[in-house]
């Protein structure tokens, strides 16, 4: 056998590189990260609705002249 046959043996033990496990890792991390930042914010959202009893408050009233 040749060292080409050789090296492609022995490439295709490795089911995954270290580098490409961590990598993988840190991404999955980062999107799991961000996901629970979306969740927190979007339930502190609904928290913030208006009671429909009470009168909506205006922001900028206009003046009574």
């Amino acid at each position: 056998m040749n060292d080409w046959k050789v090296d492609r043996a022995q490439k295709r033990r490795n089911w995954f590189s270290p580098r490409g496990a961590r990598r993988g890792f840190m991404l999955a991390s980062l999107a799991l990260a961000l996901w629970c930042a979306w969740a927190i914010g979007y339930q502190q959202a609904q928290g913030l609705k208006q009671d429909p009893k009470q009168p909506v408050r205006e922001v900028n009233p206009k003046p009574v002249a």
